[in-house]
């Protein structure tokens, strides 16, 4: 086959892979099965850049060739999208750590918070 048209079809199943595990993740009520379709859908994501990136390499000039480069890619982006994601959860997790410090400071220097009740007003 002409490497554009196996090409072409595996980027589009692998982005509609991708698009199936986010709209999952999204809607389940369970969090361990919103952390599973995360997880599938982040593999699914990489597998989509790495089968373009294998698709414009320069070798890949059949279907062959394209499916020895796509292997050589995935584990490329994989790698590089997991590690995107461990870089974003430790900054998140330093940024909590960091806005609880913050306020743990704030209510010791000016006291507890303070709430405001609203009433209904009565005619």
């Amino acid at each position: 086959m002409e490497v554009n048209t196996v090409a072409a079809a595996v980027v589009t199943f692998s982005s509609m892979a991708t698009i199936a595990a986010a709209l999952m993740a999204a809607s389940v009520a369970s969090t361990i099965a919103t952390i599973a379709y995360a997880i599938l859908a982040i593999t699914a994501s990489a597998v989509s850049i790495a089968s373009i990136t294998a698709w414009i390499h320069k070798d890949s000039v059949d279907s062959e060739s394209y499916f020895n480069n796509l292997g050589e890619h995935i584990k490329y982006a994989i790698a590089g999208v997991y590690q995107i994601v461990a870089q974003t959860l430790v900054q998140a997790v330093v940024k909590g750590i960091g806005d609880g410090i913050s306020t743990a400071l704030r209510r010791k220097i000016a006291g507890p918070d303070i709430t405001v009740k609203k009433e209904a007003i009565r005619v």
